[in-house]
């Protein structure tokens, strides 16, 4: 399972992070930006007033994809809970802002780039804290700290929790660090425990169909989930290496609607061969977080 970490610089994130070390140890902790050399190109553009904003964009999506790449999906392939200290909502809030007016509906945009490979979180602990607190507790040392942004960059945050509620559990980052670390660790644990319920015989083709997605669901269940978050009919040309076989189509509707497809239905799981997955593979009662 994939829970984020976000909010505005000095909400109190990587406090947050580093105190659930304590009831979640076997956890995959880590952040964005990384501390890879893309992730050194992040942070120099932070450090830089005139960084171009288009180019600062594609600096922080490249983490993200080595990110995806070299941390989150091992660790998720593995079965392990992952905590991420920000993660793609970041980019939608605060390069959103950086790029108004550069581009046409910036978060529709920096979402369009990303749908094609990113890895969605499963729950997301917002801490909310006003542009004014958030402000003076970072410091304002560089241009992402200052009042004016934050506050558009606390307005982007909303319009995103407002499309997914369910994903979003607010937090009041005003509170005292223990009041906020008791909320984060409930969160996750009921999050954790309805996840591990949801996950229950649910077919095991990732060990053996190698184009399966990273986390144990089936390749179909990925290829709806992940089509149905991606409006653009140019992006989703780009989307599936999986092809769904006949009648699969007709559980797209049942994702849309919240309910859960048989993830077998008009296909024989097993090892991967082309586009399919062919009889070869084995069921569990379980899968990985």
């Amino acid at each position: 399972m994939l829970v984020t970490l976000e909010g505005l610089d000095g909400s109190g994130k990587t406090t947050v992070r580093e105190a659930l070390r304590n009831r979640f140890p076997d956890a995959t902790y880590t952040r964005e930006p990384t501390e890879t050399w893309y992730g050194e190109a992040v942070r120099r553009s932070i450090g830089a007033d005139d960084a171009d904003p288009l180019a600062e964009l594609f600096l922080y999506t490249a983490d993200h994809a080595a990110h995806l790449t070299e941390t989150i999906r091992p660790a998720l392939n593995r079965g392990e809970l992952v905590i991420s200290d920000r993660y793609s909502d970041s980019r939608y809030a605060y390069q959103g802002v950086t790029l108004a007016g550069e581009v046409t509906r910036p978060i529709e945009y920096i979402r369009g780039i990303h749908e094609a490979f990113t890895r969605p979180p499963d729950l997301t602990l917002y801490l909310d804290l006003d542009p004014n607190t958030a402000a003076d507790r970072a410091g304002a040392t560089n241009k992402f700290e200052r009042v004016d942004y934050l506050a558009k960059v606390q307005d982007n945050y909303e319009r995103l929790i407002d499309a997914e509620p369910g994903r979003f559990t607010r937090i009041d980052a005003t509170q005292s660090p223990e009041e906020v670390i008791a909320r984060a660790e409930t969160a996750i644990e009921q999050h954790l425990e309805t996840w591990q319920k949801s996950r229950r015989l649910r077919p095991d083709v990732s060990r053996e169909c190698s184009n399966a997605p990273y986390d144990g669901n089936s390749q179909f269940e990925y290829f709806a989930a992940t089509y149905n978050r991606v409006s653009d009919s140019r992006i989703r040309q780009r989307l599936p290496k999986y092809q769904p076989l006949p009648g699969e189509w007709d559980t797209l509707t049942e994702y849309r609607s919240g309910a859960q497809p048989d993830p077998t239905a008009g296909r024989t799981p097993g090892r991967h061969s082309g586009n399919h997955c062919v009889s070869g593979s084995s069921y569990s009662s379980g899968g990985g977080t």
